[in-house]
């Protein structure tokens, strides 16, 4: 098995992903935008320019992380922390599941070697989206 845990200084080239998926809701910031653009032009310009605004704050303030990286041949996963990764070839993963959760859902991967690796995951869609694409 050529899976392994890296330090997050001794990954590879960021450039070589070929898809990520990051822990910021970047849709729900466009659907605030738009509805704040709305109710600006049909209710209450201020009204609205402030709610949009207030919204976009919101979203500021939360961190944005990556949580997946693609690459051709292997994926990282980014839950170990700040300082670490998980490096998983496609090849020595044997299965994933979804799994919702009361808190956040998590995205269990089973290794060959019968090791799991836990993600943390925020939509089912695009997680399923790119993992079907990469585990085939």
């Amino acid at each position: 098995m050529k899976s392994k845990q890296l330090s997050i200084h001794n990954m590879p080239d960021v450039k070589q992903a070929e898809s990520e998926i990051s822990a910021k809701p970047y849709l729900l910031m466009i659907f605030f935008v738009l509805v704040s653009a709305f109710i600006a032009r049909k209710v209450n310009f201020w009204f609205g320019a402030g709610f949009g605004l207030f919204a976009i704050g919101l979203f500021a303030l939360l961190p944005s992380r990556v949580l997946i990286r693609f690459f051709k041949e292997y994926m990282i996963l980014f839950n170990k922390g700040r300082e670490e990764c998980m490096l998983i070839y496609y090849e020595d993963v044997e299965k994933y599941e979804y799994e919702e959760g009361k808190d956040a859902d998590e995205v269990i991967f089973t290794l060959k070697d019968g090791s799991e690796e836990r993600l943390e995951a925020f939509s089912r869609k695009l997680f399923e989206k790119r993992l079907n694409k990469y585990l085939k």
